[in-house]
């Protein structure tokens, strides 16, 4: 079993599978069979991943195999209760509740509603150290083997690294960080962005 445990929304599961070979969700869905992160799913997600590859125009005699080999490559099968979370778009609590119950490290999404999450349900993530990326941002962490790096980094607090380093910016790159935003986001520049050096696993062995 792999160390990363990773939620993958609907639309990339379903792109995967039928979308355009080579692209980002072709790629994760490749990733996950061979093992290298555990993906979480639910009943849910399963069935919204049956609709939309109906949606995307996938033959009905190979969507019953698609779902099949889907469930058969998942390393974690959660339970949910459906619980109102506070997503702006209410259909996806779902997938906020199953990061949480499966001890998830990272959810992957293009959804723009769980890339903007509402403060309160943004800061229920942070808590639990659940970092939201998109698929191409995710595949970036695989390219770089960056892997590992992230998940110890999810377990370290910014106290941890205010030790070692002053704040401002990375001891590498020279980049700037933001000490009000989660561990997981630190090294990044001034609007956010992932810099382009090895600051994540400077942080994580400093």
């Amino acid at each position: 079993m792999a160390s990363l445990k990773v939620v993958v929304d609907a639309q990339v599961l379903a792109s995967g599978f039928v979308g355009k070979r080579g692209g980002a969700a072709d790629e994760l869905v490749r990733l996950n069979r061979k093992g290298v992160f555990d993906l979480v799913l639910t009943v849910t997600l399963v069935s919204e991943v049956e609709t939309t590859l109906r949606a995307l125009g996938a033959a009905e005699s190979i969507v019953a195999d698609l779902l099949a080999m889907l469930c058969r490559d998942a390393s974690v099968f959660v339970a949910i209760r459906h619980q109102v979370l506070g997503c702006r778009d209410a259909n996806d609590d779902h997938i906020i509740e199953a990061a949480l119950v499966g001890n998830a490290h990272v959810i992957v999404t293009r959804d723009r509603d769980l890339l903007e999450l509402p403060t309160q349900v943004e800061n229920l993530l942070r808590q639990h150290r659940i970092l939201v990326l998109t698929d191409v941002q995710f595949l970036e962490f695989a390219r770089r083997k960056m892997f590992s790096p992230l998940t110890a980094m999810l377990s370290i607090s910014i106290d941890d690294i205010a030790e070692h380093e002053p704040a401002g910016s990375c001891p590498l790159c020279g980049h700037g960080f933001h000490w009000d935003i989660p561990c997981f986001e630190i090294w990044a520049d001034q609007k956010g962005e992932p810099v382009e050096c090895d600051c994540f696993a400077v942080a994580v062995t400093a």
